[in-house]
C-alpha cells in the first residue's frame, strides 16, 4: 500500500547538526533519512533504502514510527531484555567476599565447583565465566608461589657464605 510521505516538521540545517552530534549509529540513521528527505535529496522510499543501506520495508516502518509520533518516537530504540541471572544476588555478594580473600580462586572451573557446594548452584563453565567477569569485573586470582621462611635455614646460608668470602 503507498504512503505518502510526512511532512518533516525539522529544518534541514537543524536535523544535520542532530545528525553531527549524535553517537548512536542507529539513530544518526534514522536522522540521516528525515534530513535526506527534508533537504530534497531523495522524495521516496526506495530511493531513500540503498542511500541508508537498509530495506525499503525498514524506510517505510521509520517514516511510520515519525508520523505516528514524530521525532522522540523515530529516535526511541527498543531493545530486548536480557535474560534474568540464575545466580541469586545473595550468591553473588558471597561470591565477591571469597574472591576477595588473599587466597582467591584459581580458575573458573574452581569458582563453579565452589558454587556447587557451597550453595547448590550447577552452572555452566561459560555462564560462571561470563558473570565473575561482567557483574563483578573480576577474574580468577592465582596465588603466586612463595617461598616458605626458614630461619634457621637463612642463617645457615648466611654462614656458609661468609665462610665463603674469607
Amino acid at each position: 500500500m503507498y504512503r505518502a510521505m510526512p511532512v518533516i516538521q525539522e529544518s534541514a540545517q537543524e536535523l544535520k547538526a542532530r545528525m553531527q552530534r549524535e553517537r548512536h549509529g542507529q539513530k544518526r540513521q534514522r536522522l540521516q533519512m528525515l534530513y535526506l528527505i527534508a533537504g530534497g535529496q531523495a522524495r521516496t522510499r526506495t530511493a531513500l533504502a540503498p542511500r541508508l543501506g537498509v530495506n525499503r520495508e525498514t524506510v517505510g516502518d521509520w517514516l511510520r514510527l515519525y508520523a505516528d509520533g514524530g521525532l522522540s518516537a523515530l529516535l526511541t530504540i527498543r531493545t530486548q531484555p536480557g535474560k534474568a541471572s540464575t545466580m541469586p544476588s545473595a550468591v553473588l555478594d558471597d561470591l565477591r567476599e571469597r574472591l576477595r580473600q588473599p587466597d582467591g580462586m584459581a580458575s573458573y572451573e574452581e569458582i563453579r565447583v565452589w558454587l556447587a557446594t557451597q550453595h547448590g548452584i550447577q552452572m555452566r563453565y561459560t555462564v560462571v565465566a561470563n558473570d565473575v567477569h561482567r557483574k563483578l569485573k573480576t577474574r580468577p586470582q592465582v596465588v603466586r608461589p612463595r617461598h616458605i621462611k626458614n630461619p634457621d635455614a637463612d642463617a645457615a646460608f648466611k654462614a656458609t657464605l661468609t665462610d665463603q668470602a674469607r
